[in-house]
């Protein structure tokens, strides 16, 4: 073989930029909520989580330890290797949850130079295989040996210093068929980045770890998946009448206007014939004429003004009717929540939403079992709008609007002439909007990688290599 004419050589170590390393964010074993990201700087560790597709995060909690052979050291573990993240020297917890979170890790503890690197010559058109071993560095000094093809002789003894700004100076001086000879070298070695570095003669090499080495992290996260939505509710068939009964009367043992309850609320009022419920053709329907057709913060083209019949069953002594309207919010709690409603009724109401009570207009204390004459229920006013919030009533899952209204009586007690269907309509209209952001689905992830050896879940670990681009 070609004797390598490396007589007099001094070699500059180039440290490479470690490149980005990225793993899935597992959550629930298999679902791919987004990634974590490992690029070393130097000494410093950079570990970033990134979640992606409305995931996000409510804890973090990172380890870092050292490859041994096939083992991941310096992870809290319990005795049968089943890690304990919260043990883990790095933690967080947000409120509300972050979509990214980055550490930042000294490993300079961690990344010893100590081990065996290949060390590679390219010259006079030939690559050259050399094997650097660094077996100890004591107070700075550093021994070890090496060879090249050792069965032809070329061997050498490795020495050196670490300086005070954290490279190294070695000196590899050649004992077999080179002997004498020395190459003298300076940089950042350790093995956690690979290197590359070019000769001032005709030689050019390269040097990468070979074999242990490289740093574990483990990364553990709670995540939640988060959903958003808003949800308009109008007044119209939808809604639900479920009591109705004419006014002056005391519940339960009241008469009912109906057999049957509940059944959908029909929009009130129409013009011909009265026939409660007789199945008119819809299209012939139109609001009552004193009915204002702009109801102030109410879409009027989609919310109707509502009854439990077109025209009202009690025109004199007035009617009370119940109606009920359910929603769904899906999810397994709030993030955030808001809620609003437009409402006014011919003649008054009480709102409740979920049990609570919301707002009233133009009925007074006692009025359900009224007679409902301008004692109980306001005949001035139905036309003006109320707007209520109703986010601090709204929950996870159904939610119901309860409306408790009144037509008046319409007669002699009032200095009236008698009602009738025409002069006395009895309606309802309202529109409500609600909004949430939720968390529909919680979960434990994990950076993808190697399953602990003592893993009673699906705990993993991923390996930031020596050399992570290959």
């Amino acid at each position: 073989m070609k004797r390598i004419p490396i007589a007099g050589l001094v070699v500059a170590l180039l440290v490479c930029a470690a490149p980005a390393m990225a793993v899935d964010l597992l959550a629930g074993k298999s679902i791919d909520v987004g990634d974590v990201t490992a690029v070393l700087d130097g000494d410093i560790l950079h570990v970033t989580y990134e979640t992606t597709d409305g995931w996000a995060l409510t804890e973090t909690h990172l380890a870092v330890g050292k490859v041994n052979g096939a083992a991941c050291v310096g992870i809290p573990t319990t005795k049968k290797g089943n890690p304990i993240p919260g043990q883990f020297p790095y933690s967080s917890s947000y409120n509300p949850p972050e979509t990214s979170e980055t550490y930042d890790v000294d490993v300079s503890d961690l990344c010893s130079v100590i081990g065996t690197w290949t060390w590679t010559y390219h010259y006079g058109g030939g690559d050259y295989e050399h094997t650097m071993i660094i077996e100890s560095v004591v107070n700075g000094v550093i021994h070890g040996h090496g060879f090249y093809n050792p069965d032809n002789g070329y061997t050498w003894d490795l020495a050196g210093t670490v300086s005070s700004d954290g490279f190294i100076r070695f000196i590899i001086t050649y004992t077999g068929k080179n002997a004498g000879y020395t190459v003298t070298s300076r940089g950042a070695v350790n093995d956690c980045e690979s290197m590359s570095g070019v000769a001032t003669g005709p030689a050019i090499w390269d040097a990468t770890r070979q074999s242990g080495g490289g740093l574990c992290i483990a990364a553990h996260a709670a995540v939640v998946h988060i959903a958003d939505g808003c949800q308009n509710i109008y007044s119209d068939s939808t809604t639900q009448v479920v009591n109705s009964y004419a006014g002056g009367q005391t519940p339960p043992a009241a008469v009912k206007n109906f057999g049957a309850y509940p059944f959908a609320a029909v929009a009130a009022w129409e013009p011909g014939p009265y026939y409660p419920n007789d199945g008119d053709d819809d299209s012939l329907w139109q609001e009552h004429s004193l009915w204002d057709q702009n109801i102030a913060g109410i879409d009027t083209s989609v919310a109707d003004w509502i009854w439990d019949s077109r025209r009202v069953v009690n025109p004199v002594a007035g009617d009370v009717v119940d109606f009920e309207r359910t929603f769904t919010i899906p999810g397994m709690y709030f993030l955030d929540k808001s809620g609003s409603i437009h409402i006014t009724c011919d003649n008054g109401y009480e709102l409740f939403l979920n049990g609570n009570s919301i707002g009233f207009a133009q009925v007074s204390a006692g009025w359900r079992t009224s007679d409902l004459t301008q004692t109980y229920v306001d005949t001035s006013n139905w036309q003006s709008v109320e707007n209520y919030d109703v986010a601090n009533s709204l929950r996870i899952g159904t939610n119901t609007f309860a409306f408790e209204t009144a037509n008046e009586y319409f007669g002699p007690l009032d200095g009236q002439a008698y009602g009738t269907i025409s002069s006395n309509p009895g309606g309802l209209i309202y529109e409500a909007k609600v909004c949430y952001k939720v968390v529909d689905q919680e979960e434990t992830a994990w950076g993808a990688g190697i399953r602990f050896p003592g893993a009673n879940n699906w705990a993993t670990y991923f390996i930031y290599t020596d050399n992570p681009a290959t």
